[in-house]
């Protein structure tokens, strides 16, 4: 079980790494090549739109389907696909259907890869070591962006486009081939078609499934649109080279490392609710921070601050749902809480370099932060509740034993 996790883990590194390459090259070489913040956002924005319009049926495919053989393909498609964008943005000008097509294929490979990652590591891992495992993989992925934005930031500098996009397509391959030596699952769910709705049923009717949903719906905002902000401040406000902004990027790691291997252990046992309220709070103050330093060495404290606190929200938010969902039913369930994330992450990706070019990326970076307190007061709620049911059953079990 032990060398299974190691494998996972090594393949999602690698593939991780040349995906933190690409989220800095792909964005900064649409802005130089077409000089919009608008037509990067878009192209984002359509990498993320296939976890609204296959989700379902992606996660109903992840139920029933061995999860390793849809990991390989996935990993396949993708690292074609980047090497197609990488060309197009090269040789073609950046043309917007040629992007939107093969980004819109990338998105859907990537939609059915997390869902299938997402359910295989309950298969391979005990549910009292989710919150471990979960923070191992975090500090995979810390430990790419750490050095990933840094190299991907040399190479668009110094190579150009293509050898930066290349490298990602390398990275998937490396990950597929690693994939191989896991054993299949072959995970049963409900066939027919109703089964597709299973996830969303379920996601609706708990409290505890709402509220994680509320938590990761901030999460996955500022995941989406901060770090793509930062870059166009950087750029345009700051006049930082790409090399430096890399620099910065990579200081997220820092801040993914400390969290997945310190804070995630130090807090496994406290009421997930508080740890992940605490965690969006502090996450709004990063984001805020961003829009407002301007001297390097304060803004790779603000980006490692902000991905600090989102690698616990995702290890957290992960393991919870991992270990309260049941195993048939967790490709639908996590497809249908990725749908509506999603949604609201394509609309905020689409719209975000609309706002950037319309006001300045400080004013959106600030907005960003301030409209994080409604989900922050949503989880702090739904926390206050579960107490007083707790001390409210606690009470009634004394006087019943008395």
């Amino acid at each position: 079980m032990a060398e299974q996790l190691t494998r996972f883990i090594a393949s999602r590194t690698v593939s991780i790494f040349g995906d933190r390459i690409a989220d800095l090259a792909l964005p900064l070489a649409i802005i130089s090549v077409t000089g919009s913040a608008s037509k990067a956002g878009v192209v984002a924005a359509t990498l993320q739109a296939p976890r609204v319009l296959a989700a379902l049926h992606a996660g109903a495919l992840v139920d029933r389907v061995p999860r390793r053989k849809l990991m390989i393909g996935a990993d396949l498609i993708q690292g074609l696909a980047y090497i197609v964008i990488g060309l197009e943005i090269s040789v073609g000008g950046a043309r917007w259907i040629p992007l939107v097509m093969v980004a819109l294929i990338a998105g859907m490979a990537e939609t059915v890869f997390s869902l299938a990652a997402a359910s295989y590591l309950p298969q391979i891992v005990a549910k009292e070591r989710l919150v471990r495992a979960n923070g191992w993989l975090e500090a995979a992925d810390a430990g790419a962006t750490l050095t990933g934005p840094a190299v991907g930031g040399m190479l668009l500098q110094r190579l150009g486009t293509m050898p930066a996009l290349a490298f990602n397509s390398c990275s998937f391959l490396v990950s597929a081939i690693l994939l191989r030596r896991l054993p299949d699952t072959r995970p049963r769910g409900p066939r027919h078609e109703a089964g597709l709705l299973l996830g969303a049923r379920l996601l609706l009717s708990r409290t505890d499934q709402l509220a994680l949903l509320v938590g990761s719906v901030y999460m996955q905002l500022l995941a989406s649109c901060a770090l793509l902000v930062f870059f166009v401040r950087a750029k345009d406000d700051l006049d930082l080279a790409s090399g430096v902004i890399g620099l910065v990027a990579s200081a997220a790691g820092v801040g993914g490392l400390a969290s997945s291997l310190i804070i995630a252990r130090l807090v496994e046992r406290r009421p997930w609710w508080m740890v992940l309220a605490i965690a969006l709070t502090v996450n709004a103050v990063g984001v805020g921070l961003l829009g407002v330093f301007t001297h390097i060495v304060l803004l790779a404290a603000a980006v490692a601050v902000l991905d600090g606190a989102s690698a616990l929200c995702f290890i957290i938010a992960s393991a919870t749902r991992q270990r309260i969902t049941p195993g048939e039913a967790i490709g639908r369930l996590t497809a249908a809480s990725g749908a509506i994330t999603s949604t609201v992450r394509v609309l905020a990706v689409a719209g975000i370099g609309v706002l950037v070019d319309a006001f300045s990326a400080s004013t959106t970076l600030f907005g960003l932060a301030l409209i994080g307190a409604p989900f922050i007061l949503a989880v702090t709620a739904y926390g206050s509740i579960v107490s007083r049911q707790r001390t409210h059953a606690t009470a009634t079990a004394a006087k019943e034993s008395q």
